[in-house]
């Protein structure tokens, strides 16, 4: 499981639908989802994309942190935020929010037609070459690595979530080879042509891009993203300039990898 690395995947998916002239990043929700409540209806796509939008991370909210196995369908996901009043006006500052990219994931199903599991599948997954990466829980498939958490000093299996809940915020499972496959494919034109990736590295506030963080280090433009979800830590970071990847994953869930990217990115340049 990636995370919150699955945000980047989305915002693709965003991008590459506007590229074919389905959907623009500044238009408000309501153009895509008319039925989406009067306090977010007139916030953009661009503010989903950066954290810019005030909904409140529904993730933040116990009760539903409870109900994590329960399976929903991405209206009901919606439902459980969309209706809380903004945190503050749009586009005014950044706070991280999962709720912002399981908008994105309704949009992006509204607009092709498709589940968010089946357009990544045929837009981005299959030409980049990503055998091993999937929506969902990848149940039965062979080597796939199980998560854990320490309960006093004993490994212990996590708590049961159901892959529905974590959507297009956190949705994906990965291998490092497929992310090293996904820098290749987001290295040239393969999934977006070079205006579309210019807008993904594009940082607005908090240097937060499109499901990128964008920093200087060593005097090269890296872009990186974290992700934690139950029994997995992950970060992926690219220095494109340097041809650079660096994949770190943990399947303890209080094992971060944060520091060890970070030293791994520092010790290769």
């Amino acid at each position: 499981r990636i995370g919150s690395v699955t945000k980047q995947f989305t915002a693709t998916a965003i991008l590459k639908l506007e590229q074919e002239g389905k959907l623009a990043v500044n238009d408000p929700i309501s153009k895509y989802l008319p039925e989406y409540p009067a306090p977010g209806r007139e916030i953009t796509l661009h503010q989903l994309l950066t954290h810019t939008t005030g909904i409140p991370d529904l993730l933040a909210d116990p009760e539903e942190q409870a109900r994590e196995a329960q399976r929903y369908t991405p209206a009901e996901l919606l439902a459980v935020f969309w209706n809380k009043p903004l945190e503050f006006p749009a586009g005014s500052r950044f706070a991280y929010s999962n709720s912002n990219y399981d908008v994105l994931g309704a949009i992006i199903e509204r607009v092709s037609g498709r589940p968010y599991a089946q357009f990544l599948a045929e837009e981005l997954f299959a030409p980049a070459g990503m055998t091993r990466t999937v929506v969902g829980d990848a149940e039965g498939t062979g080597d796939r690595a199980e998560g854990y958490q320490l309960d006093g000093d004993k490994l212990v299996a996590t708590d049961p979530i159901d892959m529905s809940g974590p959507y297009a915020a956190g949705g994906v499972r990965s291998t490092a080879a497929d992310l090293v496959r996904w820098h290749r494919a987001l290295s040239g034109d393969a999934i977006l042509n070079a205006a579309s990736r210019a807008k993904l590295y594009a940082p607005a506030l908090n240097d937060y891009a499109y499901a990128w963080v964008v920093k200087t280090i060593r005097g090269h433009t890296a872009v990186w993203h974290n992700g934690g979800i139950e029994g997995f830590s992950t970060v992926y970071w690219r220095v494109p300039d340097a041809d650079l990847v660096v994949v770190v994953w943990s399947n303890v869930l209080e094992v971060s990898a944060d520091p060890i990217g970070r030293a791994a990115v520092e010790a290769a340049l």
